[in-house]
């Protein structure tokens, strides 16, 4: 063999092709498709037009995943057998982030009637896909740095190969700051999980064995984008919990409520001397709106704090009473609540700062209300709307998050399949999507698990940017974080809808934080 010939080989693909050549194989078609590449915040259709094809350009801390897209638009035919890959990343030192480190999904669609076209969502792990003539099929890869990571820059090649097509490739550039996410998020979060709608939809028995794992597996991914689940997969006093509430990622968990006192005392005491006490807390009462409802609340929370004032009561609410009572649902509540809750679009600065100079936690919520121009989780939202959610937060320093489900996969609202049909709560509004849906049933891909969504990927975006700026709190202080999320932050129902001017912001609070870092 030529030393040209031994040249030619060791460059990827190209070697390829003449090893065919030389066993007398078919030579590939010229490659008649797409290949480009998208940030993670930017919500790909399936028309969307070809965008930058010159590779991708990243930056991360330590201890953050980071996520970006490759989209792939087939030509004048039918892309069979399609493949994605990304090779190790490597710095020049040769630190590296190997393929246990990267994780690649598929995004699949789902059809919402109202506006007559299909939204990418579902992010099933990738196999070999077809993609339709002159349609797109993006495919998401994450991108994990562990906390040990060397700073610094990496660099590899994501490759794309169909049956019968030359392979496209392109290049990946990730820069790792100097700093790391701490382990245990500032971030409080709450979200709702219905263990019934995991067995129905995964076809298992509720309380057998096999429920019982789908629920821990549920539990952990959701963990693992900064999100707490509610309860845990296990009894509180089981051997099992420590498993979970030992992990410093976790930071909150709902401790049922129960009318004896002495039970609630009993609890207390244990989770105390367990040193869970501090992530506890219980959700009494949901959405006081009536005086039967507030005097309900206040017997329960009264109850709950004789049992032991360690324990602290979350109140979710959206509105003022519809009964005249003196200083509002704030009057009514205070003195009741330890951790204030109010919908985005209620949320009243002034006192709930006063509130938390006292001691007292503030949370906040979004639902199936209020929709735009404020933002929120619907499918039908774009990227940026639902991490917006969080540069929010961290503008009026929020220190928790509730959201109410996670699967609400109901067949009484209509939603006889999440995959085709998102119109979740049809009884409030039948063109709301995804409200209390941000898993998939895993089943019908082949997974005996759940299937994360785009939206929740963004939550961990969104909260892993809270963390940036509680960073930069810590370093130049207060007037440094408002300085910066005000660029983004004009109201509770104003914000900047520009993903190029969030990402340069978000990169620009991560240099300060990597300079003269150790």
């Amino acid at each position: 063999m030529s030393e040209r010939l031994r040249t030619l080989m060791r460059v990827p693909f190209l070697g390829m092709l003449v090893a065919a050549l030389q066993a007398g194989w078919a030579m590939p078609a010229p490659a008649d498709y797409r290949v480009w590449f998208e940030h993670s915040t930017v919500k790909v259709f399936q028309d969307t037009a070809p965008g930058d094809d010159t590779g991708v350009r990243l930056t991360a801390a330590r201890n953050e995943i980071e996520s970006f897209q490759v989209v792939i638009r087939a030509g004048t035919e039918t892309l069979r057998n399609v493949m994605v890959q990304v090779s190790d990343l490597v710095q020049e030192n040769g630190a590296r982030l190997g393929a246990d480190r990267i994780a690649l999904y598929r995004v699949a669609y789902v059809y919402l009637p109202a506006h007559g076209k299909n939204y990418p969502d579902a992010l099933p792990p990738v196999a070999p896909f077809s993609v339709p003539a002159a349609e797109n099929q993006p495919v998401w890869i994450d991108v994990s740095v562990p906390a040990e990571a060397v700073p610094g820059t990496y660099r590899g090649t994501v490759t794309v190969q169909a049956e019968g097509q030359l392979a496209k490739t392109g290049p990946v550039e990730l820069t790792v700051w100097r700093f790391a996410l701490p382990e245990t998020p500032h971030s409080r979060t709450a979200f709702g999980v219905n263990e019934e709608s995991i067995a129905a939809f995964h076809g298992v028995v509720p309380g057998s064995a096999e429920h019982q794992a789908l629920k821990c597996k549920y539990y952990e991914l959701l963990v693992a984008h900064r999100a707490m689940p509610y309860s845990l997969p296990v009894p509180v006093e089981s051997a099992d919990a420590a498993r979970y509430l030992d992990n410093p990622r976790v930071t909150a968990f709902c401790v049922p409520y129960v009318d004896d006192e002495a039970a609630l005392r009993k609890q207390a005491e244990y989770l105390r001397e367990k040193g869970w006490l501090q992530k506890a807390y219980l959700y009494v009462v949901d959405e006081p709106i009536t005086k039967e409802h507030y005097d309900l609340l206040r017997t329960r929370a009264q109850r709950v704090h004789a049992a032991d004032p360690g324990f602290k009561v979350v109140v979710p609410y959206f509105r003022e009473p519809t009964f005249a009572a003196a200083g509002g649902a704030v009057g009514l509540l205070t003195g009741v609540c330890d951790i204030w809750c109010p919908k985005v679009h209620f949320y009243q600065e002034d006192f709930l700062t006063d509130r938390q100079r006292l001691g007292e936690e503030v949370w906040w919520y979004v639902c199936w209300e209020p929709g735009a121009p404020y933002a929120n989780l619907y499918v039908d939202m774009a990227g940026v709307d639902h991490r917006a959610l969080f540069w929010q937060q961290a503008h009026y320093r929020v220190q928790g998050f509730l959201y109410w489900g996670t699967t609400h996969w109901n067949p009484q609202s209509g939603t006889a399949d999440p995959w085709t049909d998102m119109a979740t709560v049809k009884e409030l509004s039948p063109t709301v999507y995804g409200d209390g849906s941000l898993l998939y049933p895993g089943a019908k891909v082949g997974i005996d698990g759940p299937v994360a969504s785009i939206r929740l990927k963004l939550i961990r975006a969104g909260l892993e940017d809270v963390e940036y700026l509680r960073l930069l709190e810590e370093r130049e202080g207060w007037d440094a974080v408002r300085a910066v999320t005000g660029k983004l932050v004009h109201g509770l129902d104003a914000y900047a809808r520009d993903v190029k001017l969030l990402l340069e912001q978000r990169e620009a609070v991560g240099r300060r934080l990597s300079e003269g870092r150790p």
